[in-house]
């Protein structure tokens, strides 16, 4: 989650928890497109984690073997501002 109107990391990145899924090559065609599942918690009012929240402006998302980012808006999106991971990956990435 990025915010500040500058595209600054609020909090920790999404972590792939050591029994999460696989990593598997996924192939995609010109103008296709790719999907993965990205748990987060649930910040209403601090949620479960109790962190630290900031309102943020999207998502800055690294497709697979990449070092360019994709800007994804979401304006609004709560986001923890602290050390605590609140995101994780659910499924591998895929073909949509």
């Amino acid at each position: 989650m990025v915010g500040h109107g500058d595209g600054t990391q609020l909090g920790v990145p999404a972590e792939c928890p050591a029994d999460g899924p696989a990593i598997q090559t996924v192939t995609i065609q010109p103008g296709g497109t790719a999907t993965a599942v990205v748990r987060v918690a649930n910040l209403q009012g601090g949620g479960a984690t109790g962190c630290a929240t900031e309102k943020g402006d999207g998502w800055r998302i690294y497709p697979p073997h990449s070092f360019a980012a994709v800007f994804v808006p979401d304006a609004g999106v709560l986001a923890c501002t602290d050390s605590q991971v609140w995101m994780n990956f659910a499924s591998p990435v895929a073909n949509s």
